[in-house]
């Protein structure tokens, strides 16, 4: 697989990938070594460590924003949090505790919205 283009299938592995990293204690070491697309995207070579691989995730996501549009900068924040990399999420143990301005419904809140809890990081943002 070359860096430079993914095949459908690999690009759809990573989309996957991406989507479980996110969710429970989000871009940690131990959940990379789970996602072997992610780490080979953002791997440089054999010898480089987590904390490289996650300034290159970092890197990226704050790449979204690059374009200088203030419209940009919530999704930097929420991709952040999503992944447990902002300072005031990185620990947290779900994904629900690290979704801005989350009510103290808890469980009760997970099954309000029609019965079922939003499928991906933008509806858990707005939500």
């Amino acid at each position: 697989m070359s860096r430079a283009h993914l095949d459908a299938d690999d690009a759809a592995s990573l989309l996957r990938e991406l989507a479980w990293l996110r969710k429970r204690g989000g871009f940690t070491a131990a959940r990379l070594v789970r996602a072997p697309i992610v780490d080979e995207v953002l791997r440089g070579s054999l010898e480089d460590s987590f904390e490289q691989l996650r300034h290159r995730f970092v890197s990226a996501i704050h790449s979204l924003s690059e374009s200088g549009s203030e419209q940009d900068e919530p999704l930097v924040g929420v991709l952040l949090a999503a992944f447990a990399l902002s300072p005031e999420t990185a620990g947290s143990g779900s994904l629900l505790e690290r979704r801005p301005g989350r009510p103290a419904g808890g469980a009760a809140w997970r099954r309000s919205r029609r019965g079922r809890r939003p499928d991906c990081v933008c509806c858990t943002a707005v939500w």
